[in-house]
């Protein structure tokens, strides 16, 4: 497992090489992003095709709204301290499998009328992990009345065997990615 860290640029060429590897074979006509991470992947993608949002959080990204101190710290230590952070945090994630069904997002009204007029839907984030929330947004993607064909892309998978695998990934060679926008990111 590693940690790559990903300035501005990094990260807008890690998005346009994912914008490119989809284009090969799926010409989408609306993009979904999944807050707040896949929102910032989706901007960087297909500027010519109408960008919705749908939000879930995993419950550990609650967890970390409140630990603002800990970054800081954080933010102020060697890297190889949150690298093996986040390690630690992925063997831990891996570990807990999503109990129960995995209940769909219900999309907000101007999503829902996007989606019902959509052939071809294109649902974007920036990691997937145990994929509860790709499938929990696909879900409730595919529960829209009409019919659309739903793909997923994704910078990284970090697991071996998440629930959904997406259909279009950068990295899946479990890599952690700490985007711009990460509470321990800071400029290498």
């Amino acid at each position: 497992m590693r940690v790559v860290t990903l300035n501005e640029r990094d990260f807008y060429t890690a998005c346009h090489s994912l914008e490119e590897t989809v284009a090969k074979d799926y010409a989408p006509d609306l993009i979904i992003g999944i807050a707040t991470g896949g929102e910032f992947v989706a901007s960087c993608m297909f500027a010519d095709i109408p960008h919705r949002s749908i939000r879930r959080h995993r419950p550990s990204t609650a967890d970390k709204e409140h630990a603002g101190i800990v970054f800081r710290i954080l933010r102020r230590s060697p890297r190889f301290i949150s690298d093996m952070l986040r390690i630690v945090e992925a063997w831990l994630l891996a570990l807990r499998k999503p109990s129960g069904t995995i209940e769909p997002v219900t999309p907000d009204e101007k999503t829902t009328a996007a989606i019902a007029s959509a052939r071809r839907v294109l649902v974007v984030d920036d990691a997937t992990d145990s994929g509860a929330t790709l499938k929990a947004v696909t879900d409730g993607i595919r529960a829209v009345p009409g019919e659309r064909e739903v793909r997923s892309a994704v910078v990284t998978v970090t697991t071996s065997s998440p629930i959904i695998m997406p259909d279009y990934t950068l990295h899946h060679d479990s890599t952690l990615i700490r985007f711009p926008w990460s509470k321990d990111y800071y400029p290498l």
